[in-house]
């Protein structure tokens, strides 16, 4: 395994092209280039002199022609930026507005048209490089990873929801949802070789391969059975489709980068890599088929390991022994090195060994760092243990204050609809109303005209019969503006009891949209502390395991203290007062110095 210097700060993506030529990291500020071996051949960058700019994804296009890279900063709107791989120049810069450090991986299509990005507010974005299209959908969680299936027509999306999506490419429609991680999806891969088999890596400590066609889980790599089981942050296929690369992150009691056999389900013999400082961000292999040019690359901290196989070394000799060289010219600095250290070493233990009481004094002084430095981290982990404490508790009320919400808003949404039956009901009355009202307005005004008519008939022709049709015309008149008065009245009453229920109709809408919006907030923030639970329980179980290391190298140096110093010895220092014991070593103290000296020149 070779272990090339890698970047000034952690390595977050890796990405090889489709030949295995080239392997790119993203770190820091920059992007850099390698051989499939791990020589370093380039360094590309943008904007960089004003040193704020972070990579935090790198692809190749299918070609390997281009590489498309994210740049992030605080406070500035993301940048994905493609260069032309063999001239390093900048080929296009591509804003993307209103996000602001929130795209968390990119993806190309097979046919090289096509960018999907992965965002922390849910969205997963189809961009086309011609810029004639832009489709987006997505999930109600930050999206980790994107992964275009070989044939280019589905898009696999995971989330720290713990669920992965399907969508089809070309009409960005949703197809099915895959559950059955219990934590965050950081990554999904498709087969090279099965086009309808798909893996994906989660916080949850394993690693699942889907059916695509059935929709349903074919085979689960490592169990849940160990609470501290480290999470899976990055999952790769062979070329072949046979093994499976994990890069696991803290807690890993073995390596944190393992080789699974798929066929046997079982890390296979010598596939667990070894070397590594640091929880392992990403792994990728070489997709070359070619059994000559074999190759994974994984990310921990800073660094970028590369391991081969031997016909993979024959076939870089040359570049094998320039590795080689390097690494014997590291091998002997650091031999000089430890020579050096080596002396100086003899030297303080010449000074221990000829002033024993002070050797005490100095193993006792050490116990109590060692026993303040447990201690200190006992109580960061009841600090952490705490904090997660109240951070369920209130993830817990969170969820109990949902259900009468919900019930809130079910119950306005009731009254809203029938507010507004009762006001429709009521607008159809005032239609009626307004109708009979004016009906009436005509009968009145109809039978005064004839009650004018009857009388002046009976003025120019008195007679009974005439007096008396003349009476009866004027009371049917009378009773005729009566009841056009008791209609306008009516009228009145359901113009009034129409406005009172249309503001009543108003104000319920309103306050059912209240009520929902203040549902959709708890549900949010349910999703937000069910993330913060999971962080935090990950530390909480990090900051336990440094503890316990703590508290038992404590009472390893309580042993040893107890194996090398006598108790007359002991009793000797306690009777003597600090300046005796101090002056008592200092002669030989002096001497180690001059040795320790020497050895450094």
């Amino acid at each position: 395994m070779l272990k090339p210097e890698g970047h000034a700060n952690r390595v977050q993506s890796l990405s090889f092209s489709s030949d295995g030529e080239v392997l790119a990291s993203a770190g820091a500020s920059n992007v850099k280039l390698w051989t499939r071996v791990g020589h370093f051949k380039s360094q590309l960058s943008w904007r960089a002199e004003e040193r704020k700019w972070i990579v935090s994804s790198v692809a190749f296009t299918p070609d390997g022609t281009l590489l498309a890279c994210v740049f992030v900063a605080a406070g500035e709107d993301d940048h994905v930026v493609i260069f032309d791989v063999p001239t390093g120049e900048e080929k296009r810069a591509i804003g993307v507005p209103g996000c602001s450090n929130a795209l968390n991986a990119i993806n190309f299509s097979p046919d090289n048209q096509s960018l999907a990005l992965a965002k922390t507010n849910g969205d997963v974005t189809l961009w086309r490089l011609s810029g004639d299209d832009i489709a987006t959908a997505g999930h109600f969680a930050a999206v980790h990873t994107v992964a275009f299936s070989n044939d280019g027509k589905q898009l696999a999306s995971g989330c720290a929801d713990t669920n992965i999506k399907l969508w089809q490419v070309d009409n960005a429609r949703f197809v099915c949802e895959l559950t059955a991680h219990t934590g965050v999806v950081r990554e999904v891969q498709w087969s090279p070789t099965q086009s309808t088999l798909l893996a994906s890596a989660s916080d949850d400590g394993t690693v699942i391969l889907w059916d695509t066609v059935l929709k349903c889980v074919q085979l689960q790599i490592r169990d849940r059975v160990d609470p501290l089981q480290p999470p899976v942050n990055s999952v790769s296929f062979s070329p072949d489709g046979l093994h499976l690369a994990l890069g696991l992150g803290i807690g890993s009691q073995r390596s944190v980068c393992e080789m699974w056999s798929i066929k046997d389900v079982g890390v296979i013999e010598g596939g667990s890599i070894i070397g590594h400082t640091d929880l392992c961000a990403c792994v990728k292999y070489s997709p070359d088929p070619n059994p000559k040019h074999e190759a994974l690359a994984s990310a921990s901290g800073k660094y970028i390991y590369t391991s081969v196989s031997n016909l993979t070394a024959k076939s870089d000799a040359i570049a094998e022994a320039k590795a080689l060289e390097e690494m014997e010219a590291k091998q002997a600095a650091l031999m000089e090195q430890a020579a050096v250290e080596a002396a100086a070493k003899a030297a303080r233990e010449a000074a221990e060994l000829s002033a024993q009481k002070k050797k005490v004094m100095l193993m006792k002084a050490e116990l109590a760092r060692e026993a303040a430095e447990a201690d200190d981290a006992e109580a960061s982990w009841q600090a952490m243990e705490a904090s997660r404490v109240a951070v369920a508790e209130s993830l817990e009320s969170a969820r109990s204050s949902l259900a009468p919400l919900r019930a809130d808003m079910e119950t306005k949404m009731m009254f809203f609809s029938q507010v507004a039956a009762d006001a429709e009901v009521a607008t159809e009355e005032q239609a009626e109303s307004i109708i009979k009202q004016k009906a009436t307005m005509l009968k009145a005004d109809d039978l005064e005209s004839e009650a004018v008519m009857l009388n002046q008939n009976a003025t120019d022709f008195p007679n009974p019969d005439n007096e008396k049709l003349a009476l009866e015309a004027v009371k049917q008149h009378e009773a005729a503006k009566i009841e056009r008065e008791e209609a306008l009245e009516h009228v009145k009453k359901v113009i009034a009891e129409c406005e009172k229920l249309t503001a009543e109709k108003s104000e319920s809408y309103q306050s059912a949209s209240n009520s929902k919006e203040l549902f959709e907030q708890a549900s949010t923030e349910v999703l937000e502390l069910m993330h913060q639970l999971e962080t935090i329980t990950a530390q909480a179980a990090a900051a336990k395991i440094k503890a316990d290391a703590e508290r038992e190298q404590a009472l390893s140096k309580q042993q040893q203290l107890g194996e090398e110093a006598p108790a007359e010895l002991e009793e000797s220092i306690d009777m003597a007062s600090p300046e005796e014991a101090v002056e008592e070593g200092a002669p030989t103290e002096a001497a180690a110095a001059e040795v320790e000296g020497n050895a450094h020149i």
